[in-house]
């Protein structure tokens, strides 16, 4: 299955950007460093369980 369609099927739908839209997307957006980064949130209960 392509990843554009792997994506939108994620129970967190996401979109994947190539080309122009990820550079306008990405525009401006400084990066993330060892010194600027931040943890990530806990996930929401019940997204690792069986």
């Amino acid at each position: 299955m392509p990843l554009v369609h792997r994506c939108a099927a994620d129970p967190a739908p996401a979109r994947l950007l190539v080309g122009r839209d990820l550079a306008d997307f990405a525009a401006g957006a400084p990066p993330v460093t060892d010194a600027t980064a931040l943890p990530s949130p806990p996930p929401p209960l019940g997204t690792f369980e069986v």
